[in-house]
């Protein structure tokens, strides 16, 4: 919700159109109620507001239709302007709604509940000329265009009605640029254009001076005799009327000003970056809101204390929205981080943020700050920019190394540094294609995308152009000479590979490996051997074709769910069923989903998309008849203790995994029902201190959890 693009100022609550939804303030309370589309908004997207004479607010939104919102009842379901961009509205009279769409300008009757008419040929502008602003003055009806600006008159001279389906019966001056906005003050228009704007004065257009003259104006205000205008990323200017000699900038606003409206008290409020502002008598208040800076999700994850952190950028452009942070209440953006697609947090509670050039940037449990990128670390800028930095995906494994997957360069592991201050003084090695044999395409180029570590400590590497493969370093990641990689591409499976364009790989409770390409997902079976360095793979299906995959999840009870570029897939633990989840079919924000992470304590799936955030709760398993775990919490290290699972069934199975829905060990009860762990994971390595959840299945086939909690004696 940080760009705000309308807002309407009553004496009770302020009103925000906003790209995440309506905002409504209460300034007597300072707080703020949020409308989305779960409340029955038309869409998210919003960009103007209106009021009519009976109270209710009308809001135009992009494609999403025409909404309608009455107090104390809530939003009338859309029916109108579905499809079409709706810019502005403008009331008139008792039932007369104008709207300025990206065809033209329609004439709604709020009594009939229906389009009356609609204008698309507005003299010599282009026909269907998208119209950003409508306003009734006089007797005139004035369309801001993309290209310049039209009005007509309501009656001819001879007092008849103007047919104003007519195109003949509207004038229009050619500005070749759009116009945002259109005021009066006495008998003279003010129009505000993406470049500046003009007066119009005894039918004579007179373009505004500098330093305006080349600046956007969205919208436009007058208060005190003077005229406003709000430039969107340059802050307000205002000049005296009627001359407008001598614009200056208003210092009480500040430059993301997009929008501004007055109360009769002349009380100003101000659509801004991020928040409202107030200014009464010189005097400024200031609301931010509560909302990450952009709406889009890219990748997600929780960190220890249970906060989740979202990348922000696409993995090929560079927008450079930072990552945001969330605690359940607030939002804590790190909007300086530049173009973050990637975040990971590892065993220490340090957060890792991949960025698209600027390398990485690490964040300590203390809260600090540091940049990791070719002038400290082996990371490498892409081929002709070294100072370039690409990291697509990290991830951490068993012996608390980290591994980094560096774009058209090669993968690279730190080891584990318990502080900046053992940074860069550590081991560290950078795999490549030519010395290592790391897939690549014809070009030559790694183009790499996602790196996996399955039970075992095996590296799964993912690519965008050459497929993926296990890598084995022999348990030696900072040394050459005993490492395998063994490749799995179109080439080498032509009939069950979907595609050699990976964007995710992850394995599920059972052990199988899930690949999602940007041609279906595959879910393959199979067994490594070690000593003989070979894999042999028992089974692979494929699923999806055709759809592109983005991430894939499984959560606590073993369901995988698929963000797909065609909405969000669930695919039952017991592999028997398949629920498609989209916006038109439930509460999706968005059918674009490109992020997942699963919230195991209040099992909650989040669901990152363009659009913004949603969360789902994901029906629980039962939590009766837990299996008793004792001691609880368990404290590791120490000589012979164990935690005791009993109430088991018997030869049953437990399975124990992290919160993050990592598989840490599996046991087996004995005849008597009981199981023991003494706090490794399956390579026998003790695990960090934290929560941990055991599973098992009871004689019934149902599924039960339970908590664990971890302390780890260092």
């Amino acid at each position: 919700m940080v760009k705000i693009n309308d807002i309407l100022a009553g004496e009770r609550y302020i009103w925000a159109a906003t790209e995440g939804g309506v905002i409504r303030f209460c300034p007597a309370e300072s707080t703020f109620t949020i409308y989305t589309k779960l409340d029955g908004l038309a869409g998210n997207k919003v960009l103007c507001i209106v009021e009519d004479n009976q109270g209710d607010l009308w809001f135009g939104t992009d494609e999403d239709g025409l909404s309608k919102f009455t107090p104390g009842k809530g939003f009338t379901p859309p029916q109108h302007f579905i499809g079409y961009r709706i810019n502005s509205l403008y009331f008139e009279n008792d039932s007369t709604l104008y709207v300025a769409t990206d065809v033209g300008v329609s004439l709604f009757s709020t009594y009939k509940d229906e389009i009356t008419e609609t204008y698309r040929h507005l003299d010599k502008l282009p026909r269907d000329s998208e119209v950003f602003c409508v306003k009734v003055l006089g007797g005139d009806l004035w369309a801001g265009a993309a290209t310049g600006i039209a009005y007509a008159p309501f009656f001819q001279p001879s007092g008849m009605r103007s047919n104003l389906l007519d195109p003949t019966s509207w004038s229009s001056t050619a500005f070749r640029k759009k116009v945002y906005s259109i005021i009066q003050a006495d008998s003279v228009i003010y129009v505000g254009t993406e470049k500046g704007g003009y007066n119009y004065e005894n039918n004579r257009w007179n373009r505004w001076v500098d330093p305006i003259s080349s600046l956007s104006s969205y919208d436009l205000l007058i208060h005190k005799e003077k005229l406003m205008a709000a430039t969107g990323n340059c802050g307000v200017f205002q000049s005296s009327l009627p001359s407008l000699s001598l614009w200056v900038k208003n210092m009480s606003f500040p430059n993301s000003t997009n929008c501004l409206a007055v109360l009769p008290d002349s009380t100003l409020w101000a659509g801004v970056g991020g928040g409202l502002v107030k200014v009464k008598s010189g005097k400024k208040e200031s609301f931010p809101l509560n909302c990450p800076t952009a709406n889009t999700f890219m990748d997600l994850t929780f960190d220890h204390q249970g906060r989740l952190w979202a990348a922000s950028s696409y993995r090929d452009q560079t927008d450079r929205k930072g990552a945001y942070c969330f605690d359940g209440h607030q939002w804590k953006n790190y909007t300086d981080k530049g173009s973050v697609v990637c975040v990971t947090v590892d065993s220490r509670s340090r957060v890792w943020l991949g960025t698209w050039g600027a390398g990485i940037h690490l964040r300590s449990g203390q809260e600090e700050w540091k940049a990791i990128d070719q002038t400290n670390s082996i990371l490498k800028g892409i081929p002709g920019y070294p100072k370039f930095v690409v990291v697509n995906d990290i991830c951490e494994d068993k012996d608390r190394n980290i591994w980094m997957s560096d774009f058209l360069q090669g993968v690279a592991v730190f080891e584990d540094f318990s502080s900046f201050d053992d940074f860069p003084s550590i081991k560290t090695m950078f795999y490549t294609p030519l010395e290592d044999g790391l897939p690549c395409g014809e070009n030559g180029q790694f183009q790499g995308s996602v790196i996996a570590l399955d039970g075992t400590g095996l590296k799964w590497i993912g690519t965008l152009n050459a497929g993926f493969c296990l890598f084995d370093d022999g348990e030696t990641p900072f040394q050459r000479g005993d490492d395998t990689v063994i490749p799995f591409s179109t080439s080498s499976y032509p009939d069950t590979m979907t595609s050699n364009h990976i964007t995710d790989i992850t394995f599920d409770k059972e052990g199988v490996l899930w690949v999602g390409t940007d041609s279906g997902v595959n879910a393959i079976r199979g067994q490594y051997d070690p000593s003989s360095k070979d894999y042999t793979c028992e089974s692979w299906d494929t699923y999806l074709r055709g759809i592109t995959v983005n991430r894939i999840l499984i959560d606590s009870q073993n369901n995988k769910w698929f963000a797909t570029e065609n909405g969000l897939r669930r695919f039952s633990a017991d592999g028997t069923s398949w629920t498609h989840y989209t916006k038109e079919s439930c509460g999706l924000v968005d059918n674009s989903v490109k992020s997942l992470a699963f919230d195991e304590l209040a099992d909650e799936l989040w669901i990152g998309t363009l659009m913004g955030l949603n969360r789902f709760k994901v029906p629980k398993p039962s939590l009766q008849q837990v299996p008793l775990a004792y001691p609880n919490p368990f404290i590791t290290g120490v000589e012979g203790d164990k935690v005791t699972f009993s109430d088991l069934s018997p030869n049953s199975t437990v399975r124990i995994y992290t919160l993050l829905g990592e598989s840490v060990r599996t046991l087996t009860a004995d005849e008597f029902g009981e199981a023991t762990w003494d706090g490794t994971n399956s390579l026998d390595n003790l695990v960090a201190s934290g929560i941990y959840l055991y599973s098992f299945y009871n004689q019934n086939g149902k599924q039960l959890l339970g908590k664990l909690a971890i302390l780890r004696k260092e």
